[in-house]
């Protein structure tokens, strides 16, 4: 569950944030990306195999918290539970920084009524979602919005809008986790056999 949890979050942030590949070398080169590749491998690659993890040892890094009720599953396990609900503390302050409490709310309650049903590729779904809310609260909502149903739609013009009220890294980076980690949530309550609304 804490894997699944933990993907989809994952992979909205990778779908929004990165190019097509890690490795900074253009693919035009491949003799280059394979040299790259075996650098890699024989360095940093070869130090990430060889660690052997401890269970618990970077709780430190995280606020102690309550764990939710829709995280309910990870109990059975403390170090799981400590780790997700320090993790919600940290990302529920920063959603809190980052957006509105209009917007946050906006997105829950799409949230509860969604079912994994893909959004359509026109973003008409997405002006009818925003189109209730202040004209100063749609940017950072179709940011939002996009984070947590179609990533792969986030564009320079929808980050541009949002960074017109909110121009820091930090608090980009922080609304597309939280809405990120919301909808993860969501489908994580659906793997744990709840609907979570």
């Amino acid at each position: 569950m804490g894997t699944a949890v933990t993907y989809h979050l994952i992979n909205r942030l990778v779908s929004i944030f990165l190019v097509a590949t890690p490795m900074p070398v253009p693919g035009s080169r491949p003799g280059l990306r394979r040299m790259a590749a075996r650098v890699f491998g024989a360095s940093i690659g070869r130090n990430i195999v060889a660690r052997v993890p401890v269970a618990g040892e970077s709780l430190h890094y995280l606020p102690a918290a309550d764990l939710p009720d829709d995280l309910s599953w990870a109990g059975e396990n403390p170090y799981v539970a400590d780790a997700f609900a320090g993790c919600v503390a940290l990302v529920e302050s920063a959603g809190e920084r980052a957006l509105s409490s209009t917007v946050r709310g906006a997105l829950l309650g799409a949230l509860e009524l969604w079912w994994g049903e893909a959004k359509g590729l026109d973003r008409s779904w997405l002006d009818a979602a925003v189109r209730h809310l202040e004209a100063k609260d749609r940017p950072a909502a179709r940011l939002v919005y996009l984070s947590a149903f179609a990533p792969h739609q986030v564009d320079a013009g929808i980050v541009a809008a949002y960074r017109e009220q909110h121009p820091c890294d930090a608090d980009l980076l922080a609304a597309t986790t939280w809405a990120g980690f919301a909808a993860a949530r969501r489908i994580g309550s659906w793997l744990a056999g709840g609907d979570n609304g």
